[in-house]
């Protein structure tokens, strides 16, 4: 799958990496806000994590492990992929 890669200014191929919105990276932040009292910014990060995932398994019928600012899953192109998402449940049980 090629797309468009703003930081290399042409299109390429989707690496691991590619997809500005991650469950792994979510959390963390999500931990790192709770930890330093920002308890209602880290359950609205848990809760917008948990319905992005669950759009995306309403709408493509697959769970992706990246996904662009608007919420499209980017890897992998078909399919499905579990890996770090299992997280979103994880993140609304500890934040929300």
């Amino acid at each position: 799958m090629l797309l468009y890669d703003f930081k290399k200014g042409r299109r390429g191929p989707v690496s691991n990496w590619s997809g500005p919105v991650w469950v792994l990276s979510s959390y963390y932040l999500a931990e790192g806000l709770s930890r330093y009292g920002f308890g209602a910014q880290a359950r609205e990060l848990a809760v917008r994590t948990a319905r992005l995932l669950a759009g995306d398994l309403q709408r493509t019928g697959a769970l992706h492990e990246c996904w662009n600012d608007a919420g499209v899953g980017l890897w992998p192109p078909s399919g499905t992929f579990v890996s770090w998402n299992v997280l979103a449940p994880f993140m609304l049980d500890r934040f929300a």
